[in-house]
């Protein structure tokens, strides 16, 4: 009986140091239980949530679009080149 006792105190004690930190894996990374990625689908980008479903993690899919950024192009007058860097098509002398 005292072998039991002490198979169930180990157990106990273990269950909890055994608990492997859930995680959802997207493109090779690891993403946190509640963290947000912008999934790639066969609809195109969407938002979604990582998040548990029956004991597995899951992506859940938000009703919220993926955002974006959009990027103005420098103007040539703001941002010069440098006097010795070689123009589009021209080799640099040397």
């Amino acid at each position: 009986m005292l072998t039991a006792w002490t198979l169930l105190l180990f157990l106990l004690e273990s269950g909890t140091a055994m608990a492997a930190e859930c995680s959802c894996r997207y493109f090779g990374q690891s993403y946190k239980l509640g963290e947000t990625v912008c999934l790639r689908g066969p609809n195109g980008l969407r938002l979604a949530r990582c998040a548990m479903n029956l004991n597995n993690t899951s992506w859940q899919p938000l009703d919220r679009q993926c955002p974006l950024s959009a990027v103005t192009p420098p103007s040539p007058a703001s941002h010069p080149a440098a006097p010795d860097a070689p123009r589009i098509g021209e080799r640099k002398a040397g």
